[in-house]
């Protein structure tokens, strides 16, 4: 493998989570009969370019989470902090347990985490057989409560 097609795979997976940010957690969903997004609050949040997207590429799950959640402490400007994982990641033992308690640490400094499924996506991490990407999102808790 040459040593750019890692950091251009990383580069396909942001792309990809990006486009699912601007193709369905910010636009209006049929779920709610056309008047509210997947997730409202991301519409502001994306237009005031206060979001970015991390992909893991390997080593600890938990160190990766723990680590870019941590330093949004360091970037005010920042928002939200989108986190994409294999498939694989989301029945990672222990991650769960790790995601809950990592919040209890971050809470009191405005940090909070949320599990989920890109579920309109197809995951490029090898081995994920058309599964969609698992996503950690970091959200600054005073940006969401405005």
């Amino acid at each position: 493998m040459h040593p750019s097609e890692p950091s251009r795979e990383l580069e396909s997976i942001e792309r990809d989570i990006w486009d699912w940010i601007s193709g369905f957690v910010t636009v209006k969903s049929p779920f709610y009969k056309g008047r509210f997004a997947p997730c409202p609050y991301a519409v502001g949040a994306v237009h005031s370019k206060s979001v970015d997207v991390v992909a893991w590429s390997s080593g600890s799950f938990t160190k990766f989470i723990r680590r870019n959640a941590e330093r949004m402490r360091d970037l005010p400007h920042l928002t939200t902090r989108v986190m994409a994982f294999p498939p694989r990641a989301q029945s990672a033992w222990g991650l769960t347990p790790f995601v809950e308690s990592l919040n209890a640490e971050l809470i009191p400094h405005n940090i909070f985490l949320n599990t989920g499924v890109a579920k309109t996506t197809l995951s490029r991490y090898p081995g994920s057989n058309g599964a969609p990407y698992f996503v950690v999102i970091a959200n600054s808790l005073d940006a969401v409560l405005k």
